[in-house]
């Protein structure tokens, strides 16, 4: 087990709420049900030099809403929107949040900071939306890897395909002690 599947387990623990069959069935009502809010928008109002923004935290009467950009497909919105949880889970300050500020999440790979924050976001999501020892299982009922399935397994809980491809992959590379596969 790594520590996105602890850390996930945890944020179930605590918020039962987000328990797996809620998410599936209805993650914007389960993330509700914690006091946080989401809506849409297409995210036109930003200046351009943000580039394609997927979604952003405002603070709202002491309150975090996640604003999820109306143009993704609905998994993708799905996923923006477990990214933003975590990161409202595991990076928003406690203290001092600024009223005035949206905390975007941004595709800038010219940030190493980014990337490691878009990393840990991109596995706690992974792990919140598809659990990897639950996509394995549900993998190995198939018997064999090929489209079919990763496009079964992807509508059941309702996540892009990469998602079941990479969690196969990492269950994989966890099992053999770190050696990797390709999927």
């Amino acid at each position: 087990m790594d520590n996105y599947q602890k850390i996930c387990n945890e944020v179930r623990k605590t918020y039962p709420s987000l328990e797996l069959d809620n998410i599936i069935k209805d993650i914007r009502k389960a993330v509700g049900l914690i006091g946080i809010d989401t809506r849409e928008s297409d995210m036109k109002y930003l200046p351009p030099i943000f580039g394609f923004i997927r979604g952003c935290v405002f603070i709202e009467k002491g309150n975090p809403v996640i604003f999820i950009n109306a143009t993704l497909e609905p998994n993708a919105k799905r996923y923006a929107i477990a990214e933003l949880l975590g990161y409202i889970l595991l990076y928003l300050p406690t203290e001092g949040i600024n009223p005035n500020h949206a905390y975007y999440l941004e595709l800038d790979e010219s940030n190493e900071e980014n990337i490691k924050i878009n990393e840990t976001l991109y596995n706690f999501a992974a792990e919140l939306l598809a659990p990897t020892e639950q996509v394995y299982n549900d993998f190995l009922s198939y018997g064999k890897l090929d489209y079919n399935a990763i496009d079964t397994i992807a509508t059941k809980y309702k996540v892009p395909k990469r998602v079941i491809t990479n969690s196969i992959k990492k269950y994989l590379d966890q099992k053999s002690g770190g050696e990797t596969h390709d999927v």
